[in-house]
């Protein structure tokens, strides 16, 4: 179970994610990811399904750090805060990156990047980029 704080650059949005992985093959993870993101003027709720390769640089040495690449999709739901507009719901489409650094064998602490997108008219097909500063991993 993995779960992040982060800031979104282009709304001035607080965002957080959890989610929870599952072993598929050797160094694939896949499960569920919610996306949660809030600012002034809107609130999004993504709950996404997501795969997550980690690359394993542990015959070179280093064994505590363990960069990823990530790419997920699904629905986002969109509420508009302020304005009197109606509330929206469209495909969520996610891809980025980061790194853990395993502090001791079931856990780990790292960062990481996500870039959404919502094509078509969900937000006049908004890209939204996150970056979680400080996400905590626990593996059970």
């Amino acid at each position: 179970m993995h779960g992040g704080l982060g800031f979104s650059l282009e709304f001035n949005a607080v965002l957080s994610a959890v989610g929870r992985e599952f072993l598929a093959p050797e160094n694939l993870t896949i499960g569920p990811l919610l996306q949660v993101g809030v600012s002034d003027d809107w609130i999004i709720a993504a709950p996404t399904l997501n795969a997550r390769w980690v690359f394993d640089f542990g015959q070179a040495g280093v064994h505590s750090l363990k960069p990823f690449a990530q790419i997920g999709g699904d629905i986002a739901y969109i509420e508009e805060k302020v304005s009197g507009d109606e509330n929206e719901a469209g495909v969520l489409i996610n891809a980025g990156f980061g790194a853990d650094y395993c502090v001791t064998d079931p856990f780990a602490i790292g960062s990481s990047f996500l870039f959404s997108f919502l094509p078509g008219d969900v937000q006049d097909g908004t890209f939204l980029f996150s970056c979680q500063i400080l996400a905590a991993t626990y593996h059970f």
